[in-house]
């Protein structure tokens, strides 16, 4: 049985599935891993995709370049296909923050613009669009988060209005995974002829998404979360017709050509993403990346998020029998697969007694947040949870 749910990802069969996915790791057994939303295991073909370019490179130096090139044109292919667009339209690029940051910083705003966001964006997502508001006289107007941190969509849509050029969103808060819906929010710019921009970085690779179907304007995220690949590669993906509109905060030989070329201030720069990738790319981030990304594509990631939002579920109903107040929205169809919970003044015990365990998590704000994966079992779940019953016992 099947179901789409609201919010547009598909869920595949609510109850536990055998994944395959768990396959596609080399986890040191002892340790489970929580906090997939803060860095995730690197996969086993990801690694070996690393060794392989990483000895190319250590044994043949420039001999190996020439040959390593179509892997940039493999890993774009790739993460088309996983964000639902032309590889012509991908850049990469050394994190997220950079991605977010040359389109924050190279689109043109002008005084009595204004960009919404919501009020509990990650840092990341939040000081470019008030440093480009400051650059241009624009303003940044933030919509006000739920008490519990879930996300009231109809403020945010009935905040769009003829001032609005940008609207910069997570498409998953990482603080307590709540979920914007982005096609309302597509169609209610198209009104007013702003563009959307969507951090992706809390949901891409857990669950499956499609830019393209969505209307989403430009797309950023970064490989080392649900994506389990390197840390230090991030890309954004953008319109092709909004390739132009954005001024060239990064600039060197790639932008125009390639390192053969002469200077020629007359070049134009490439007419795709290219344009914003300045510099050399690191083969062995984007191999592993690409590793990464065919191993969550040949593993379906409708199935991965069917399993990653069945232990949610899981953990969500334990957690408020344990009398704990979860944040963020309970119901699943408003949610990724993050559990953010308030264990009152056992934060600190409950945290090291996870932590003491082997099991990763984030302990911010005196709240804990886990994160399961599609490569989580069950009985990883339960242990977690009957660590977090004892220590407030």
């Amino acid at each position: 049985m099947t179901y789409l749910l609201k919010y547009g990802f598909l869920i595949l069969n609510k109850g536990t599935l055998e994944m395959n996915f768990r396959d596609h790791f080399d986890l040191e057994p002892g340790l489970i891993h929580l906090n997939n939303a803060g860095v995730a295991p690197l996969s086993a073909p990801a690694r070996e995709a690393l060794i392989k370019t990483s000895t190319a490179l250590s044994r043949r130096g420039f001999h190996a370049v020439q040959e390593m090139l179509p892997l940039i044109d493999e890993g774009k292919s790739a993460l088309g296909k996983l964000v639902g667009c032309n590889p012509q339209q991908i850049a990469f690029t050394q994190n997220f923050s950079m991605a977010i940051s040359i389109v924050g910083m190279g689109m043109h705003l002008s005084p009595g613009d204004e960009i919404l966001t919501w009020d509990q964006e990650y840092p990341s997502n939040a000081y470019i669009w008030h440093a480009a508001a400051a650059k241009s006289g624009a303003r940044v107007v933030t919509i006000a988060s739920e008490e519990n941190r879930s996300l009231n969509q109809e403020k945010l849509l009935a905040a769009i209005n003829k001032h609005t050029k940008v609207v910069a969103v997570s498409w998953i808060q990482s603080e307590a995974g709540s979920l914007t819906s982005l096609r309302p929010i597509v169609e209610r710019c198209r009104e007013v002829g702003a563009i959307v921009v969507a951090d992706v970085i809390q949901g891409l690779g857990v669950l499956p998404f499609d830019m393209d179907a969505l209307g989403v304007d430009i797309v950023c995220g970064g490989t080392h979360k649900w994506m389990c690949g390197p840390i230090g590669l991030g890309f954004l993906a953008i319109k092709q017709d909004l390739i132009p509109s954005l001024d060239l905060v990064l600039q060197g030989a790639m932008t125009y050509g390639t390192p053969a070329d002469r200077t020629n201030p007359l070049s134009l720069p490439h007419p795709d993403a290219r344009r914003f990738q300045p510099g050399a790319l690191p083969f062995s981030q984007i191999a592993a990346a690409t590793a990464s990304i065919n191993t969550l594509l040949g593993s379906d990631v409708a199935k991965i998020a069917a399993h990653a939002m069945d232990l949610r579920t899981r953990l969500v109903e334990k957690l408020l029998q344990m009398g704990m107040g979860v944040c963020g929205a309970l119901n699943p169809e408003e949610s990724g697969p993050l559990v953010t919970f308030d264990p009152g003044d056992a934060h600190h015990k409950v945290a090291q007694a996870l932590e003491k365990a082997g099991i990763s998590i984030s302990h911010r704000f005196d709240r804990i947040r886990l994160s399961p994966h599609g490569f989580n079992t069950r009985d990883e779940i339960d242990l977690a949870l009957k660590i977090i019953e004892r220590s407030i016992l």
